[in-house]
């Protein structure tokens, strides 16, 4: 039993089931007998389920269809607000909501799969290796490579690193509105190889041209299909890096929550539960602020300082720092980016947010080969002993606390903020 344990906990998250599957994957692996169909899931991880279409069949099932057509009974020309939350009813004709696509492919790694229909009964697919949809302030963004196979040939591919459009919002790279030009919503370029979204129209059709729901690469643009659907899967398998393997990609994109603060996507509460202050997910791969410890101690699972896939999840390291970099070239200024400035190894102070002089850690970066390029890392977090407590509320960890030359050093998330991005609010179109 033991061993089990060990194993699942290589490929997964702290998550403490609530059998609250989190897409039609998870669905398939609580009842492998499951069919296809309309099933309750919690992509956010949270209290509130939605209803999605799994696809239990196909290419050994678990899929979840997040865009489905087949009659032409919903008309899908409408605006960002409700392509962001969803419309039409998952027992037939709808969009699963931009927002629950990105909770769905915010982690691990995804598979997209396009099957589709034309009115002669011929069917054809699409499968990529690699999909996910970015946050509302990336414009929900669109990943999507590795044509791995289908006789529908690659009709995505184009479409890769694109924003949404829709008829009220123009994200598009053509000097007009793709979306309103073709009466959909996509990640149109200038404009599409597919159009999941256009109008549903009985075959071919060049009355108007390209506004179907058509894929070039099977019947051209002025034929539109009887059915479609795209539907996404995690494969599980988590990516790795480096001899430490990969711990913080699952935390990517999460809120900063304490032990007063609960913002992460388990129920319950991750921060309590684990005795840290992270970037929570539901929970974590990594605890860099758990209880200091020594070593081997499962008396208390996953609350010590670890690193999954190194140590696991029931050995607390000895240290542990995290660091940001930035790369500058020669001529920039340093106070453009406030951060340490061409120092050694040691304690310098920078200008962060609202005037505040944070001292921080530096650990000089080099030059590159051509000596055109100078990294530096700023040290956000460093713990080699168990002198501070870094179980602590919200406001200190905005404060951050402890001296910069002792061993234990948070930096403030408000000046970690200010310095690891450089450019203007990426939701600045709101």
């Amino acid at each position: 039993m033991r061993v089990i344990s060990v194993i699942l906990l290589l490929w997964a998250p702290v998550l403490i089931s609530s059998k609250q599957p989190q897409d039609c994957r998870e669905v398939q692996t609580i009842n492998s007998h499951a069919v296809n169909g309309v099933y309750t899931i919690f992509p956010a991880g949270d209290r509130s389920g939605v209803k999605v279409y799994c696809d239990m069949e196909s290419e050994g099932g678990g899929w979840t269809a997040f865009h489905r057509r087949m009659d032409g009974t919903v008309n899908f020309y409408r605006p960002w607000d409700q392509y962001k939350i969803g419309f039409g009813e998952a027992s037939g004709e709808h969009w699963l909501g931009l927002d629950n696509l990105h909770y769905l492919t915010g982690e691990r790694k995804h598979e997209l799969l396009v099957s589709m229909e034309d009115f002669e009964g011929n069917k054809r697919f699409a499968l990529y290796s690699t999909f996910s949809v970015g946050s509302e302030c990336e414009g929900f963004n669109l990943s999507v490579s590795g044509f791995k196979a289908g006789d529908a040939g690659d009709a995505m591919s184009s479409h890769n690193g694109m924003k949404f459009s829709t008829l009220d919002r123009d994200q598009d790279t053509w000097p007009e509105h793709c979306a309103r030009k073709f009466l959909g919503a996509f990640w149109y370029t200038a404009c599409h190889e597919t159009n999941p979204t256009g109008v549903y129209r009985w075959g071919a059709d060049n009355s108007l041209f390209a506004v179907g729901m058509s894929w070039l690469h099977w019947k051209g643009h002025d034929y539109s299909l009887k059915s479609m659907s795209m539907k996404r899967i995690d494969t599980k398998f988590p990516q790795k890096s480096d001899d430490e393997g990969d711990a913080m990609s699952l935390n990517n994109g999460m809120k900063f929550s304490t032990l007063d603060r609960d913002q992460d996507t388990w129920p319950e509460h991750c921060a309590r539960k684990f005795l840290g202050a992270f970037w929570y997910a539901a929970c974590h791969e990594t605890n860099p602020t758990g209880v200091y410890r020594w070593g081997a101690d499962n008396s208390l699972f996953a609350v010590g300082m670890s690193w999954l896939h190194w140590k696991g999840h029931d050995y607390s390291l000895k240290s542990m720092s995290m660091k940001k970099r930035y790369y500058r070239f020669l001529g920039t200024k340093e106070s453009s980016y406030g951060g340490c400035g061409d120092t050694g190894n040691g304690v310098c102070s920078a200008d962060g947010r609202d005037g505040i002089m944070a001292r921080r850690r530096l650990q000089r970066g080099g030059e590159s080969e051509d000596g055109s390029l100078l990294a530096r890392r700023t040290v956000q977090a460093q713990r080699d002993d168990s002198a501070e407590s870094n179980y602590r509320s919200l406001n200190s960890a905005g404060e951050g606390w402890s001296e910069a030359p002792d061993n234990s050093v948070q930096q403030d998330v408000a000046n970690m903020e200010t310095h690891t991005e450089v450019g203007s609010n990426p939701c600045n179109y709101i």
